[in-house]
């Protein structure tokens, strides 16, 4: 029987960058946000406010033979994009509050923002946690609870 191979050892500094990646600046007029990847207990809560929207998306690209298993996350989250679009337009509440805890900013910051800016940001933070994104589109596809399982939690708080 072979012997498994050890996981490579990540360095001190790769470690670092990955507890603590440094954030993406997205600028709106003379305001930049920081944007991070979203932890574990962010994805929970945004998982919440975003599934009508993220379900929708989804259900809408699947319509259109849009969604394939081709590609990586950034592809997922690209092919996603104009049916997210048109979910946020109809779920306003959950997308200005989900865009919050995005980005750690109160709603009425994310509510002030110009429209085509506010798409703009939802484009970057879908970008920069598009794996998270792939994943919860993966789960819909499949019939999964979406961004409830791809978060962890069944969706009343309580781990499965």
């Amino acid at each position: 029987m072979a012997k498994a191979d050890k996981p490579a050892q990540l360095t001190e500094e790769q470690e670092l960058a990955v507890l603590f990646p440094e954030p993406e600046a997205f600028k709106v007029g003379n305001i930049t946000i920081e944007i991070l990847p979203m932890d574990t207990a962010t994805c929970v809560r945004f998982a919440r406010k975003a599934n009508p929207i993220l379900r929708q998306a989804l259900f809408e690209a699947q319509a259109g033979g849009k969604v394939t298993t081709e590609g990586g996350p950034k592809e997922w989250v690209e092919n996603l994009m104009p049916e997210f679009v048109v979910a946020a337009a109809d779920h306003p509440d959950e997308f200005v509050e989900a865009m919050s805890l995005a980005i750690g900013k109160p709603l009425d910051f994310v509510g002030r923002l110009p429209p085509a800016a506010t798409l703009a940001l939802a484009a970057k933070v879908l970008e920069i946690n598009s794996s998270f994104f792939a994943l919860t589109a993966a789960s819909l596809a499949s019939g999964g609870r979406g961004t409830e399982a791809a978060a962890g939690t069944g969706g009343d708080g309580r781990t499965p």
